[in-house]
């Protein structure tokens, strides 16, 4: 006879013949864990470990994208990218109405190297800081190739007078590649809450 698990099922493990859930298969998993089995515990632990150095990997590569935007190293904010991605601005009525019309789009890099020697000299606005504040990468999804994540900013934008407003409040969705053991862009789109945007979007966000 099967000895109880700590869910008070009969068996730890489903039976042969019978089809498990993804969602199912991960309370096997984790009945397992508990119930002390040496084999089911590292590979939970080797799991957790795993899931917890990605989104320190994803962390820093989003704390590095703004850290360069904020201490305007703009030349260097196209090498976040591979050279097929897509970049987008826009807002969050047009986004979930699945409207085409967006602040900003480029889709590949060679467009967002253009967008920053643009910027540098033929755009004509106030001069500005910003200052991004980024939640914790929500993992969405994960594959061999691709990784998909969800992400809250603010950006606080300074001008030279002193005063800062917010400029900007909204949410990142991007994919994320390895190239050469390094995370890169395929796409990010930022989608802003903000209604009323104070200055046109000329810098990255």
């Amino acid at each position: 006879m099967a000895a109880p698990s700590v869910f008070g099922l009969v068996s730890l493990s489903p039976s042969p013949v019978q089809s498990v859930s993804p969602r199912m298969n991960l309370y096997w998993k984790m009945a397992r864990y508990l119930s002390g089995e040496p084999e089911h515990r590292e590979l939970m632990k080797m799991t957790f470990e795993s899931d917890a150095q990605l989104q320190a990997e994803i962390s820093l590569l989003f704390s590095q994208y703004a850290a360069c935007i904020d201490n305007d190293r703009l030349e260097k904010w196209p090498e976040f990218f591979v050279e097929q991605c897509f970049y987008k601005i826009q807002s969050r009525e047009n986004h979930d109405r699945k409207l085409p019309i967006s602040a900003m789009e480029c889709d590949s890099k060679n467009m967002l190297v253009d967008r920053i020697v643009s910027l540098r000299e033929a755009n004509i606005f106030a001069e500005h800081m910003y200052r991004h504040i980024i939640s914790i990468p929500l993992i969405l999804s994960k594959s061999e190739n691709e990784i998909a994540t969800q992400t809250n900013y603010l950006v606080i934008s300074t001008l030279q007078s002193g005063i800062s407003h917010i400029f900007s409040a909204g949410r990142y969705q991007d994919r994320l590649v390895r190239i050469d053991g390094q995370l890169k862009f395929v796409e990010r789109i930022v989608i802003f809450d903000t209604n009323s945007i104070r200055t046109q979007i000329v810098t990255p966000i």
